[in-house]
């Protein structure tokens, strides 16, 4: 049976989880591949790429903050997502945004998890911006 658009097969599934396993074990113990399965592998690793692409479109990439706060698949940090991508995307001030946000976020999460206060304050502040921006509490 052919799966539904913009799904995938469980045995495609299977095959992957096969096939990256194997490749974790050769890069754990040293195997050698030979010329024709290297070809194979970078193939694969191409359709790999492509099949994460269709599953995970670029509205799902990380918002490190309101994930850490609300959890990555919380209406709240679905908001910021749509904000990041609808109203600051297209701008050069909002692209650099990103991108410092990118730069310094990460470094942050470790910080705010460590310490409730904090988490608390900054879930305050975001939900201060949610209702300024006109989203839903």
């Amino acid at each position: 049976m052919k799966p539904a658009k913009g799904s995938v097969a469980a045995t495609t599934l299977a095959k992957d989880a096969y096939c990256e396993q194997q490749g974790l074990l050769d890069k754990k113990h040293g195997n050698k591949r030979s010329a024709f399965v290297n070809e194979r592998a970078k193939q694969g690793d191409r359709v790999h790429a492509q099949a994460h692409r269709h599953a995970a479109p670029q509205s799902s990439s990380p918002c490190f903050v309101a994930s850490s706060i609300y959890g990555s698949d919380a209406v709240e940090t679905n908001f910021f997502r749509t904000v990041r991508d609808e109203q600051l995307q297209p701008r050069w001030w909002g692209r650099a945004l990103i991108a410092s946000y990118y730069a310094i976020s990460p470094h942050c999460i470790g910080l705010i998890n460590r310490h409730r206060w904090l988490k608390r304050s900054i879930e305050g502040v975001l939900n201060r911006l949610i209702k300024r921006l006109g989203g839903q509490l």
